[in-house]
């Protein structure tokens, strides 16, 4: 068993992502700007289903159309609004612009909470099913389909089945269908 955060930190891009994991935020969900890919919100609807989904969005336009987007879909997320004058720099406004020591207070009340995961999938186990080397393009893709997990990295592929309570044998059915 595995403790993790429970919130899922929702953000625009990579800048972001890696700001949020600077302060310890292990797993997070990028929206790749405005255009919030359907294969993302379909991954956040079967996330919502176990976890609090934190939307930390740039305080400007683009943003809120986000967080809008997001809302539609999912109607249980919480919103963090970060004052616009705290994510400017050098002209530009956004979540990578507030200072480490900031961006970990207004998150704490988010990250304190955990999640013991029941899933029993290892490393060895993505290994032995596939689902990490040059030809696992097609496990990927039906393990999003049936589990709505997103095919990325190792790494990132084991957080989001432990985020979502997979089983081994579930992630067998779905590669076996």
């Amino acid at each position: 068993m595995k403790t993790l955060i429970n919130a899922i930190f929702v953000v625009e891009g990579k800048n972001d992502s890696d700001r949020l994991q600077k302060v310890g935020v292990p797993y997070v969900v990028s929206t790749e700007g405005l255009k919030v890919p359907r294969e993302t919100i379909e991954h956040l609807k079967a996330l919502s289903k176990v976890h609090p989904i934190v939307v930390l969005t740039d305080p400007d336009g683009p943003g809120a159309k986000i967080r809008e987007k997001i809302r539609k879909e999912i109607d249980s997320i919480i919103v963090i609004d970060i004052p616009k004058n705290k994510a400017i720099s050098k002209g530009t406004v956004g979540i990578e612009n507030v200072p480490l020591t900031e961006l970990k207070t207004i998150i704490y009340p988010y990250t304190k909470h955990t999640f013991v995961t029941n899933s029993d999938v290892s490393f060895v186990d993505l290994i032995n099913l596939n689902l990490i080397s040059a030809n696992s393009r097609k496990q990927k893709a039906l393990i999003f389909q049936k589990l709505h997990v997103l095919p990325k990295n190792s790494k990132s592929l084991l957080m989001q089945i432990h985020l979502l309570n997979i089983s081994r044998n579930a992630l067998k059915e779905a590669l076996n269908e």
